[in-house]
């Protein structure tokens, strides 16, 4: 058998219990998701309707913000309207509150001297006086001419030339005397009467001076007066706008009080509803989320069964090296896109093979002999170790190239030794 030329082929399939298993399992869960998914398709034709309420209603307090200042609108009116009053008011002139600038009086003097003015201070009793004295002194010029007859008629000269002289003498004196106390009289009473009219008029000139005075700081107060009271009723409008405003103020800062904790209570119930919204669509799409991942877990098939189907030569006489060189061929031409176990290990490359690729290279076809080695030949807990470990280790070996070197001549022997044990 050994030396013979004759070559038998068998084709028989390879797929190992533990994946034979697996497939049938994936086959059934598969047949029973649809069944589910079936069931759950034929339950829910209708498109679900959330009845509940999705937004959340404004609360007492947002509501009484709002009345508040619906009621209150125009609150500060009154106050502006009074302060608009007493600001006109206030710039009312002294003239349009009917006040009259102060006239000096032009009046206030010392009258001229007439005799009419001065007639009201002479005596009354003037004349009389005048008379009187003037009588006293013609009957003393009469006895005095009798006294100057007889001593004439004593010296014989009565008649005579030196009598006449001397009662001529005598009137001129008389005359001269009788003029100088009637004016003198006279003289005297205007003087008095000059001298009391004076006094009435220095004093009528006081009293019309004080008069003036007074008028003068009577129109003054009035003045003084009138610009306090404008003032204290500009005054009095600022402080009434400024009340009218406040009064506005306040009620916006109650009214964004009550807005804002109503606010507050309305975010809480409107996350109290989002959350039961978002309940309400997590259980509707439940049973889809479960369909879904179930699916996932059914879809992840880790092999390729077609890896495990395949043909065994036996053929006598063969050298190992000439096996790995028709191994080798096969592998290129699958690589190429010929048929083969390279071309099935191409399309699960990621699986198992993490150390022998990393040490034959990915072109070595080499490292599909151990990874079959790995899965039909190897022990359990070695087979084990390698998927648990396998990708981690390659990962670790990559900058190794002397530990690569030991490693490729165990997995040299390996092969080899597995192929001597098909092949016999």
């Amino acid at each position: 058998m050994c030396c013979g030329n004759t070559q038998t082929t068998v084709s028989a399939p390879e797929v190992p219990e533990w994946l034979e298993n697996f497939y049938k399992r994936q086959t059934a869960a598969a047949s029973e998701l649809y069944d589910t998914a079936r069931d759950i398709y034929r339950q829910r034709v209708d498109f679900p309707l959330y009845t509940e309420p999705r937004l959340q209603q404004l609360t007492p307090d947002q509501v009484a913000s709002f009345d508040l200042i619906r009621r209150n609108v125009g609150i500060g009116d009154p106050a502006l309207e009074a302060a608009t009053a007493r600001a006109t008011q206030a710039g009312r002139t002294f003239a349009d509150m009917g006040g009259t600038p102060y006239t000096a009086d032009q009046n206030i003097g010392i009258e001229g001297l007439t005799a009419a003015n001065l007639a009201p201070y002479r005596s009354i009793y003037e004349d009389d006086v005048v008379d009187a004295t003037l009588a006293d002194m013609q009957e003393e010029f009469q006895r005095q001419g009798l006294a100057r007859q007889g001593a004439a008629t004593r010296a014989g000269a009565f008649g005579g030339s030196r009598h006449g002289l001397q009662d001529a003498l005598a009137q001129e004196r008389y005359n001269r005397a009788v003029g100088r106390v009637g004016a003198d009289i006279r003289d005297r009473g205007f003087g008095r009467a000059l001298s009391a009219r004076q006094a009435d008029l220095e004093a009528g000139l006081r009293g019309d001076i004080a008069q003036e005075q007074a008028d003068r700081a009577a129109a003054a107060m009035n003045r003084a007066t009138f610009q306090a009271d404008q003032g204290r009723m500009l005054s009095s409008a600022q402080v009434a706008a400024g009340l009218g405003q406040q009064q506005q103020q306040q009620l916006f800062r109650d009214a964004a009080a009550l807005q804002a904790q109503g606010a507050q209570q309305q975010a809480f119930g409107q996350q109290g509803l989002d959350l039961a919204y978002g309940d309400f669509q997590a259980q509707t799409a439940y049973p889809y989320a479960q369909l879904g991942f179930l699916q996932s877990a059914i879809q992840q098939a880790p092999f390729n069964p077609a890896v495990f189907t395949g043909q065994t030569t036996t053929s006598p006489g063969p050298s190992t090296l000439g096996q790995i060189a028709g191994l080798g061929i096969a592998g290129l031409g699958a690589l190429s896109g010929g048929p083969g176990i390279a071309a099935n290990a191409a399309g699960i490359a990621g699986l198992f093979c993490w150390v022998a690729r990393e040490v034959y290279g990915e072109e070595n076809v080499r490292w599909v002999l151990f990874r079959k080695w790995l899965l039909h030949a190897s022990p359990r807990w070695f087979r084990n170790l390698y998927m648990l470990h396998g990708e981690d280790f390659a990962k670790w070996l990559r900058d190794k190239p002397r530990i690569k070197s030991l490693i490729r001549k165990w997995m040299d022997r390996i092969i080899d030794k597995h192929n001597k044990e098909v092949l016999v």
